[in-house]
C-alpha cells in the first residue's frame, strides 16, 4: 500500500510540474506581447538544431578517429635493471657472468587495449667513443622485426610486455689477421639484425625502434649505448664502463 501511495503521489507532482511547465510555455511563445521571445527561441532552436546535424554529420564520418583520439594506447619503455641483467652460473667457484642480458619492458599506461603490437629496428647508427657523429651503419643482415614470441602481440591497458634487446658476450676465437690478441674485450648482439663485430665492441650505438599496433598506429624509441669495449665479470664492474639509455620520441 504504501508503494502505490508513493506512485500516486509521483504521478500527482509530475502531472502538477508538467501543468506549470505548459501554462508558462503557453504565456512566453503564443501571448501576443511576447512575439519577440518567441521569435528569438525560435531561431536559437533552428541554431541548435543546424549544429547537432553538423555534429551528428562529423561523428558519422570521423567516428574512428574520435574514438582513437579519445580511447588509445600509450605506452612507457622501460630496460630492466639498468639494461644489464646477469645470467650466472652460481654452481661455479667463484661464480661470473656468463653473459648479460637487455630486456626492455613495454606498459600500455593508456585508456585501451594495443593489438597486434610488433617492434622493428628502423636504422642503426655508430660513432667512436667521445664523438657525435654517427654513420649510419649500412650492411645490416638479418631481420630486423624483433621476436615477441609470436607474430604480434596484444598488450592490454595497465598491462606490460618484455623483449629481448641485445645480450653482452665474452669475444671468443682467433683474431683476425693483422689484429692483436683481445680475450677481455666484449661484443653486443643485437636483437633482430646481425652487424659487423668492429661496430659491436668499444664505440656508440644509437639503434633506433618503432612499435606498431592497430593498423598504422606507432611510437618511436631510441636505444643509446656508450661502452668501452672490455669484458668485466660482474655487472657492478661493468655498469661503471658502459651506459645504456632508452628515450622515447
Amino acid at each position: 500500500m504504501n508503494t502505490n501511495y508513493k506512485s500516486i503521489l509521483w504521478t500527482i507532482t509530475i502531472l502538477v510540474i508538467g501543468i506549470i511547465i505548459g501554462f508558462w510555455i503557453h504565456k512566453a511563445f503564443f501571448a501576443s506581447e511576447n512575439q519577440g521571445i518567441l521569435l528569438w527561441s525560435y531561431y536559437f532552436f533552428q541554431i541548435l538544431g543546424g549544429i547537432g546535424t553538423c555534429m551528428a554529420v562529423v561523428v558519422a564520418l570521423f567516428k574512428d578517429s574520435i574514438k582513437k583520439f579519445i580511447w588509445h594506447p600509450k605506452f612507457n619503455f622501460e630496460l630492466l635493471s639498468d639494461g644489464i641483467i646477469e645470467v650466472i652460473n652460481h654452481n661455479a667457484n667463484n661464480p661470473t657472468a656468463d653473459m648479460y642480458k637487455g630486456i626492455l619492458r613495454v606498459t600500455n599506461v593508456g585508456n585501451d587495449s594495443a593489438k597486434r603490437c610488433e617492434i622493428v629496428i628502423e636504422k642503426i647508427e655508430y660513432a667512436q667513443r667521445g664523438s657525435e657523429i654517427y654513420d649510419t651503419i649500412h650492411d645490416v643482415v638479418g631481420r630486423r622485426k624483433l621476436d615477441w614470441g609470436s607474430d604480434s602481440v596484444i598488450i592490454p591497458k595497465g598491462k606490460y610486455r618484455d623483449i629481448d634487446l641485445y645480450k653482452i658476450t665474452k669475444a671468443t676465437g682467433l683474431p683476425q689477421q693483422g689484429e692483436a690478441a683481445d680475450p677481455d674485450s666484449y661484443l653486443i648482439e643485437l636483437t633482430g639484425p646481425q652487424i659487423e663485430d668492429k661496430y659491436r665492441k668499444s664505440g656508440k650505438l644509437r639503434i633506433n625502434y618503432c612499435i606498431s599496433y592497430d593498423e598504422g598506429s606507432f611510437h618511436n624509441f631510441t636505444l643509446y649505448v656508450d661502452g668501452d669495449g672490455v669484458w668485466r665479470g660482474r655487472k657492478e664492474e661493468l655498469r661503471r664502463y658502459i651506459n645504456f639509455k632508452l628515450e622515447a620520441v
